[in-house]
């Protein structure tokens, strides 16, 4: 299913909706999740052509716009049902048995990857388009994106694929191009672009036994390193723990043994 709308008014005012109907056989295992509706609406000012800037001659043309609409996703690399691969297993000695083993534990409740984009820009042209201004910005929310979640050991299965992660992408853009000299010999122009994002993990999930340390609040490609302070008198690095002393390897990581 899909429709789109468009209405414009005067040269001045416009309006613009579309709407989509998708469905995935990668979520059927739950009816409900099978299907998604994505949406985009959008309107735009055309300034230009209201009467109070008529007798600007040196203004080209001056638009303000806007727009707001949902769209999904699909990670092909996932599945609601269990995945698992062949293998051999040597369950006696001098044999070997043919097993399959689980890569992906099965998850009925898994749905599309949706976002969310909020967009308002503006379009600027002086001395008859010799300078052109665009800019952009825009507040993209994404939810419902899948990773690795733990599970209780009862389940049979240490982790699943499930829709738990979030997150936030907001910034700026801005495109500027000027026609510098323009005669039927020879032509000049330039062009700039310049950007700015910021992205945020509203939230991430992970498992007890990962290296890694939790995104949450920080950039998507955020680094994490280890806060030492210096090396040792057999030259092995200090590290710093919470309450600020400085400790050996050994004692950071727990290296000792109980026995």
């Amino acid at each position: 299913f899909f429709s789109t709308l468009s209405y414009t008014y005067d040269r001045r005012y416009t309006i613009y909706g579309s709407i989509r109907y998708d469905g995935s056989d990668l979520f059927g295992v739950d009816p409900k999740y099978k299907y998604l509706p994505i949406y985009s609406v959008s309107g735009a000012w055309n300034v230009k052509e209201e009467q109070f800037l008529e007798k600007a001659k040196w203004l080209s043309g001056l638009r303000v716009r806007g727009s707001y609409g949902v769209q999904g996703n699909i990670d092909k690399n996932t599945s609601p049902f269990i995945v698992g691969e062949y293998d051999k297993v040597s369950i006696l000695p001098g044999s070997n048995e043919t097993n399959i083993i689980v890569t992906s534990p099965p998850n009925d409740k898994l749905r599309w990857e949706k976002t969310s984009t909020f967009n308002a820009g503006l379009d600027l042209g002086v001395f008859n388009n010799a300078i052109q201004v665009t800019l952009d910005y825009y507040d993209r929310n994404s939810k419902d994106l899948i990773g690795l979640q733990d599970l209780s050991y009862e389940n049979g299965f240490e982790f699943t694929n499930s829709n738990f992660a979030r997150v936030n992408n907001k910034g700026l853009e801005l495109s500027i191009s000027t026609r510098n000299i323009s005669t039927n010999k020879f032509n000049w122009s330039t062009d700039f672009n310049i950007a700015h994002n910021k992205s945020k993990v509203l939230s991430e999930k992970v498992r007890d036994n990962q290296y890694t340390a939790s995104r949450e609040g920080y950039p998507v490609s955020a680094l994490f390193v280890l806060k030492t302070a210096g090396l040792d008198k057999n030259g092995l690095p200090l590290f710093v723990q919470k309450n600020g002393e400085a400790v050996s390897l050994e004692t950071f990581y727990k290296l000792f043994d109980p026995w």
